[in-house]
């Protein structure tokens, strides 16, 4: 979906660009890593979870620094939407992994414990840290040309 198809829609809709905002998502994204890597060890769903959960808040800093957020319905999906419009081929792959882990999420959080592998929760934040790092450098470019 296109950034225009999801202002049309409703799903997203345009908000003052907040600097302090941004840097509060970007704070909590690297928070959510940090738990990511403390729980690595102790528990593979948590761990995912906390990585995921990385990915959607450096995703939702970066539509704040274009001056969007999400509708009330599927905040999560249309953030990864967003992602997806806006990243574009660059990012293709990060972005249908982000989507993957959002579904994966949701049946870890409220249909099945020990869904998660070692092996697919530290993939899951090598993943977030990688997608941080991106979201960090598109923001600062976006945020430096205003």
């Amino acid at each position: 979906m296109s950034l225009s198809e999801l202002k049309k829609s409703g799903r997203i809709r345009e908000i003052p660009v907040d600097r302090k905002q941004i840097e509060n998502h970007i704070a909590l994204a690297k928070r959510d890593l940090s738990v990511a890597e403390t729980l690595l060890k102790k528990n593979s769903d948590w761990s995912f979870i906390a990585s995921y959960n990385s990915m959607l808040q450096a995703a939702r800093a970066l539509m704040f620094s274009y001056g969007y957020t999400t509708s009330e319905e599927e905040r999560h999906k249309t953030t990864v939407e967003f992602a997806k419009a806006v990243l574009g081929q660059s990012e293709a792959g990060t972005t249908s992994l982000f989507d993957r882990m959002r579904r994966k999420r949701h049946d870890v959080t409220y249909d099945e414990a020990g869904m998660i592998s070692s092996f697919e929760a530290k993939q899951a934040l090598e993943t977030a840290r990688r997608y941080a790092r991106v979201m960090e450098k598109r923001i600062r470019e976006r945020l430096g040309s205003r």
